[in-house]
């Protein structure tokens, strides 16, 4: 058993470094976004549930998964990310917690779907993106539509500015926006709207 669990690791950045090497398509020994969004085209896990629950383009969903993964990878945000490079070690370390654990796997999803509403991408959703976001409860097609639970939409985006955004800066980021997007927090909203 001690010789499987040090063999492991060894296999999985074996693993990532075969991935690096494939998507280092210079061999510069880095990562660009254009190295690293073809890798996330090449991996559907990694978008595709976007595009089937946002009803939202494939390409889109490929940016978005682009843009959160070079992120994550980077420990950058906006522009910096972006523009960073991404090295083996920083690739294994994305590879290993997003790609390869099942609860980084969605994570990866909870912050591409807060990502696709942050269309200034600034870590917050504004009022209007809040707007854009609440709409997927509402619209046609949702698994939401009609829910007797669910209550009128402003009054639900109300209930979220209240109760998540307690520094009342207007904007609510991905970890107070977390438990919504994954649908923890709905019991606790389910309780606002029966009082």
């Amino acid at each position: 058993m001690e010789h499987i669990q040090r063999i492991l690791p060894t296999k999985s950045k074996r693993e990532s470094r075969r991935e690096f090497e494939r998507l280092d398509s210079n061999g510069d020994q880095s990562a660009c976004r254009q190295e690293i969004a073809a890798y996330i085209a090449s991996n559907h896990e990694m978008w595709a549930m976007l595009s089937v629950n946002l009803d939202k383009s494939e390409e889109y969903c490929q940016e978005i998964a682009t843009r959160v993964a070079m992120e994550l990878a980077s420990g950058k945000e906006g522009e910096d990310a972006m523009n960073a490079e991404i090295d083996i070690h920083q690739f294994h370390a994305f590879r290993k917690k997003y790609m390869l654990d099942p609860h980084g796997q969605q994570e990866f999803f909870h912050r591409s779907v807060f990502a696709t509403f942050d269309s200034d991408n600034n870590a917050h959703l504004d009022s209007d993106e809040l707007d854009q976001f609440l709409d997927t409860f509402y619209k046609s097609g949702s698994i939401f539509k009609g829910d007797v639970r669910l209550p009128p939409k402003e009054v639900l985006k109300n209930i979220l500015l209240s109760k998540m955004d307690a520094d009342n800066d207007r904007g609510l980021c991905f970890e107070k926006m977390r438990g919504i997007i994954s649908g923890a927090a709905m019991h606790e909203l389910e309780f606002v709207n029966k009082k």
